[in-house]
């Protein structure tokens, strides 16, 4: 769970600066600030709720890709409530697509890479030997 928390600071990161390009200070320097934790914390009890942090990159597949989106959403929702009732009125539904966009493909890179990288990487097996037990 760690990895898609820390994904998830990235994904915020990366949504603010493609909003923002050359603009990235002041006001939406401090939006990014105040908000990487809620945001990161929203994912965590999201993971948590949704049990995402169940489907691991060892046997992620396909059919894990709509859990995932629905904590995505889920944790975006939570974060972008809980920064309104702080009183941050004025946050960019852009960055709030983005890092959902963002955020998805991130996970989901991330998990099938390190599938493929098991599966690819590892020693191979040695074959089995058997014994034959009663031959002459």
């Amino acid at each position: 769970m760690s990895e898609a928390v820390a994904l998830a600071g990235i994904a915020l990161l990366c949504a603010f600066l493609l909003r923002w390009e050359g603009a990235f200070l002041g006001a939406p320097l401090q939006d990014f600030v105040w908000s990487l934790p809620v945001v990161m914390l929203c994912h965590a009890l999201a993971s948590i709720v949704f049990r995402s942090f169940n489907s691991g990159w060892r046997y992620f597949g396909m059919r894990d890709i709509p859990n995932l989106v629905t904590t995505v959403v889920a944790g975006a929702a939570l974060a972008v409530f809980v920064l309104w009732s702080f009183g941050l009125r004025g946050y960019s539904r852009g960055v709030v697509l983005l890092y959902i966009l963002l955020m998805v493909g991130f996970t989901s890179a991330f998990r099938i890479t390190l599938r493929f990288l098991r599966y690819s990487l590892a020693p191979p097996h040695a074959p089995s030997r058997a014994a034959i037990l009663g031959a002459n």
